[in-house]
């Protein structure tokens, strides 16, 4: 057994399970992210061929917004990622090390060689090691993908990763860290890549769709300049400006939005492993959820027992025996040992000697003993289904099943003269001589945030399945106390499911709100169905049996309370189990990816207007129409002043089914018509002037009036009565007009002065151009010209 004494050393020279691995992305990597982008390196070197061609102002034009896009971005993530290391910290789990002869709790990452640590039901062991006392079933589907648990002996070795379903045990840590097997399997893991969310998809489609574009613009312009000889510096100038369009800022941009929500919900009481989650809960429409430890508290109460065939007095101490062993000190042993302490006074443990024990099970439903002795007896405890005899308890199942209507969890105590509960293979098997002895009925108590968080998330259209071990019955009653009132009504067990195809379950699921007696295959099975038809799936749950529905839905949830295991694989956990997060939780991503759609139109709209406005003049044979000064100036006061504030002022709507398509149906007509306007303006005063400073100053202005009314466009209707929008592209203007009247920021940006005279009717073109949008928006041309081909009968195919 490893001392203090001896564990100090083997941790300090690299003996411990420590794999020097650091959680999600590391703050080196979150600066090099930020820096390394493609089109970040690329404008560096534009940067640096405009200072080696002297041109050190527009140099610097391209490359500080870059860079303070990079330390803000890489800072905000890194202030993210430290306040949710510092969560899980405090969250994560921990293991049961034995040293100096006295148990303590350990972070696992603290186990050296030789350590002594205690494995119980519920537990995900920590470490490889070698049992040496006592008798476990392990889940090792998370290591080696076998299904069915396994039955471990002194002398079996156990595997880090893998979780244990029943029993208690002692094990010698034989492997640590990166050696071990979990170790390996995690450093695999770490190479391969996670599921992207709808919002990520589209960005990267988004962003890799205007590199095209802007690669094609380019082309096209430098082959319309090629008859013109235009020197380097030029093309230098022209190079900054094409290449700062493609919005790669978007990445960043949702990434911080993540860290920022991840944050926002840290603080209402959930902890976000996986930052995409906050975007993925957003978009549940199907939440499967475990009965306890959501809709109700994890613990238990025994309200009644009726016992039969037996005296009271000599029934005690066979519940005592069955209910007191190891892999039964969950709840339920738990909630009979208080009621047996209520009952005698006493919480000694059961006086009787043991000779042969089997652990609980989820997959078995049931545990039980043999005393030893001269007239060696089992004891039983499990569902009733499982333990009671079909043909000769008929009376019996029926008062069970009228408890468990009445929303108790029910057990059956039963007692056997055989002298073993295992058959002839070494599988546990019920004595086929059983007979009840006690009914015991339990009750749950009901969340006081139940019934106000299922509604809270049915208002926002998100279906809600209550999937149990428990029997239907008991969890119907409880969903229908919660406030799901078409629970009783639609139930079932999982049995009567299990011979479904996946077809025909999802058709079944339709009208299912409770399933109960559902075994842990049949719970990740109703997830994959559930995404098989495009349902968003969520799945809340505490237990080891949960953990494969955790790990197949698109966001999987588990409560602080529950098992390390299933804490350990998934995206979000609920502190202190507070439920009512949940829909905070949903709201707050739905926010995010409000803002999101906000900005995004904003930046795409800028980038497509540029582009046109460029190609334009490229096939007009006229000089390039913007400086890198100009485009950082039109950055700055119609994209990236109002992006923060349309982030902030996101509101949690109902998430889009594709934000790029929501983006482009803004983003095109709005950038159509700011080229249409803008471009002869430029064209204009270039053929009545001569000046290409003074035509690209009257671009930029009618560029700048334009963007900022689209600011109104963007967020009306759904913000009748909000003057914020107004405000905003008001100050806008303001700010582009003091720029302009400052002689120093005019130089800086590249402008000339225009007249007032001039200043006034471009504000009015835009004011014009803005009205006769509006117009056209009420007009809803597309919904119209849909409904006037339906009404002719016009059809565009067979």
């Amino acid at each position: 057994m490893t001392t203090s004494s001896v564990a100090s050393p083997r941790f300090t020279f690299g003996r411990s399970h420590r794999d020097g691995s650091d959680p999600g992305r590391s703050y080196v990597r979150i600066v090099w992210e930020a820096t390394s982008a493609p089109m970040s390196l690329v404008l560096f070197g534009v940067s640096a061929v405009l200072v080696a061609l002297g041109l050190a102002i527009d140099a610097a034009v391209t490359a500080i917004p870059l860079l303070l896009n990079i330390l803000v971005t890489a800072g905000l993530e890194a202030r993210a990622k430290h306040r949710l290391e510092q969560l899980r910290i405090l969250s994560s789990p921990t293991a049961t090390v034995i040293r100096n002869g006295l148990e303590s709790r350990v972070d696992p990452g603290q186990l050296v060689e030789g350590d002594h640590i205690v494995v119980a039901r519920g537990d995900q062991i920590s470490a490889d090691g070698e049992l040496i006392v006592g008798e476990v079933e392990v889940d090792e589907s998370l290591v080696t993908g076998e299904s069915e648990p396994v039955v471990r002996r002194p002398g079996d070795p156990l595997l880090s990763g893998s979780v244990c379903v029943s029993g208690k045990a002692t094990v010698r840590v034989i492997q640590t860290g990166s050696a071990s097997y979990a170790g390996r399997l995690t450093t695999e893991a770490r190479a391969t890549r996670t599921e992207r969310t709808p919002l990520q998809l589209d960005i990267e489609r988004l962003v890799y769709t205007t590199a095209v574009l802007v690669a094609a613009v380019t082309a096209i312009v430098a082959v319309a300049a090629l008859g013109r000889h235009p020197d380097t510096g030029q093309v230098a100038r022209a190079a900054a400006v094409l290449v700062a369009l493609v919005p790669q800022g978007l990445s960043i941009m949702s990434t911080v939005s993540y860290a920022m929500g991840a944050l926002r919900i840290s603080r209402a009481g959930a902890l976000v492993q996986r930052i995409s989650a906050v975007e993925s809960i957003s978009r549940v429409d199907a939440l499967v959820l475990d009965k306890t430890g959501t809709i109700t508290s994890p613990d238990l109460e025994v309200t009644e027992v009726r016992w039969l065939n037996i005296d009271i007095d000599a029934g005690r101490p066979l519940v005592r025996a069955v209910a007191g062993q190891p892999g039964s000190t969950d709840r339920v042993g738990e909630a009979i040992g208080r009621w047996l302490v209520a009952q005698d006074g006493s919480d000694e443990p059961p006086a009787t000697d043991v000779a042969e024990v089997v652990p609980f099970s989820s997959a078995r439903r049931w545990s039980g003993v043999v005393l030893a002795g001269p007239r060696a007896s089992a004891a039983i405890l499990g569902a009733p289904e499982v333990v009671l005899d079909a043909s000769r308890d008929a009376d019996l199942a029926a008062e069970a099943e009228r408890w468990m209507a009445g929303g108790r969890h029910v057990l059956v105590v039963a007692r056997a003269a055989g002298t073993s509960l295992h058959g002839p293979d070494g599988s546990p098997m019920l004595p086929a001589d059983r007979k009840a002895i006690a009914l015991l009925g339990f009750a749950e108590r009901l969340r006081p945030d139940a019934a106000a968080t299922l509604k809270a998330l049915a208002d926002e259209g998100v279906r809600i399945r209550v999937v149990s071990g428990d029997a239907p019955q008991t969890a119907a009653a409880a969903a229908e106390a919660a406030g799901l009132h078409d629970a009783v009504g639609h139930q079932a067990i999982g049995a009567d499911l299990d011979e479904l195809d996946d077809d025909a379950l999802a058709d079944r699921l339709d009208d299912l709100t409770v399933i109960g007696r559902v075994q842990p295959a049949m719970k990740a099975r109703i997830v994959r169905v559930l995404r098989s038809r495009g349902r968003y799936v969520g799945m809340i749950g505490d237990g080891v049996n949960d953990i494969p529905a955790i790990k197949a839905a698109n966001v999987g949830v588990a409560m602080e309370s529950g098992t390390s295991a299933s804490r350990a694989v998934a995206d979000i956990v609920l502190l202190n189990d507070r439920f009512a997060v949940v829909p905070l939780a949903v709201a707050e991503g739905r926010r995010i990816v409000d803002g999101m759609v906000g900005a995004a139109s904003l930046l795409l709209t800028r980038t497509l207007y540029m582009l046109v406005i460029v190609l334009a003049a490229a096939l007009a044979g006229v000089d390039f129409p913007f400086s890198p000064r100009n485009n950082s100036l039109l950055a700055l006061v119609t994209v990236g002043l109002p992006s923060l504030v349309v982030l902030n002022w996101a509101r949690p709507v109902r998430t889009p089914a594709s934000v790029l398509r929501t983006v482009l149906g803004f983003a095109v007509p709005a950038a159509v018509a700011v080229a249409v306007v803008a471009f002869p303006v430029y064209w204009a005063y270039l053929r009545e002037t001569g000046s290409v400073e003074l035509a690209r100053s009257a671009l930029v202005t009618i560029a700048v009036d334009c963007g900022t009314l689209l600011i109104l466009l963007l967020t009306q209707p759904e913000r009748r009565g909000d003057h914020r929008p107004a405000i905003l592209a008001i100050a806008m203007v303001a700010l582009y007009a003091l720029i302009s009247a400052l002689p120093l920021a005019r130089t800086f940006f590249d402008l000339e002065p225009l007249a007032i005279a001039d200043a006034v009717v471009l504000a009015l073109v835009a004011g014009v151009w803005a009205l006769g949008l509006v117009a056209l928006r009420r007009m809803d041309l597309p919904r119209r010209w849909a409904l006037w081909r339906s009404a002719s009968g016009t059809s565009t195919g067979a």
